[in-house]
């Protein structure tokens, strides 16, 4: 069985999608204190993959606290953790 076409204008629907797929995931704003693993290492002059094993361990101890945050990175939306000192 075959589907009715729709009875609303093409102009409509177009601007309906248009509209919908605008629309962009909200972030959250950082506050101040809060870096990503990659800042750290890039402060410190070392690789990611030797500053994700220090900053777990350092996280373990409970020497610095962790939160996700919301950030535009490109043109995607993703939550990434961040750390600071306690």
């Amino acid at each position: 069985m075959r589907s009715k076409p729709s009875t609303s204008k093409p102009d409509a629907d177009l601007a309906k999608w248009c509209a919908a797929l605008s629309t962009q995931a909200a972030t959250d704003q950082v506050p101040a204190g809060w870096l990503r693993m990659s800042e750290i290492a890039t402060l410190l002059g070392k690789s990611e993959s030797h500053m994700a094993k220090l900053i777990r361990k350092s996280a373990d101890q409970g020497r610095c606290e962790t939160a996700m945050f919301r950030v535009q990175c490109g043109q995607r939306v993703l939550a990434l953790r961040h750390y600071r000192l306690k």
